[in-house]
């Protein structure tokens, strides 16, 4: 299907646009880059681009970022990709490490089990120590810092950090 009756006024357009837009890439590319060869065949300065400047850490100077990037050929095929300054790590200061005492653990508690109850799956244990009124205890309770890991038909088991102990309700079974 032809658009107005001939495709050659389309394509002479679109050529000249396609050329067009290459001489105005062009021209902008040279712009940034600082060189005016046209200009600098006929005796005139090229006015200074803008760019951004900042302080040498070194010296105090002000240097502009566009000086340094004109320094090498740009689009060199043998420039390397820009390196920032390597700046050394601040030293974190070393704060001696005090020594971890271990865990004091306490005697086992001195425990009479009494008796050991069932009520609809929840099982509780009957604790006296010394002249103390007894007390109904469950897994996860404490006593006198040791908690209650387990409790059996006849057995009481008290658990801190790795040790454990158990109490009987009945003469401790032969070993």
């Amino acid at each position: 299907m032809r658009w107005l009756g001939s495709a050659k006024p389309l394509n002479i357009v679109g050529w000249t646009a396609a050329l067009t837009g290459l001489c105005v890439c062009n021209i902008m590319a040279m712009r940034d880059v600082g060189t005016y060869p046209i200009l600098a065949s006929a005796g005139a300065s090229a006015p200074n681009p803008v760019v951004a400047k900042e302080k040498n850490n070194a010296s105090g100077e002000d240097i502009v970022a566009g000086d340094i990037a004109l320094e090498r050929p740009v689009f060199s095929p043998n420039r390397l990709p820009y390196q920032p300054p390597v700046v050394p790590p601040t030293p974190v200061p070393m704060v001696p490490q005090q020594a971890v005492a271990p865990p004091i653990v306490a005697a086992p508690p001195q425990i009479k089990l009494q008796g050991i109850r069932d009520f609809g799956g929840v099982t509780s244990a009957l604790v006296g120590s010394g002249d103390k009124v007894p007390e109904w205890v469950r897994v996860g309770d404490t006593v006198e810092g040791w908690q209650i890991n387990e409790i059996d038909k006849n057995r009481l088991r008290l658990a801190s950090n790795d040790r454990h102990v158990d109490y009987y309700l009945y003469e401790e079974p032969p070993k």
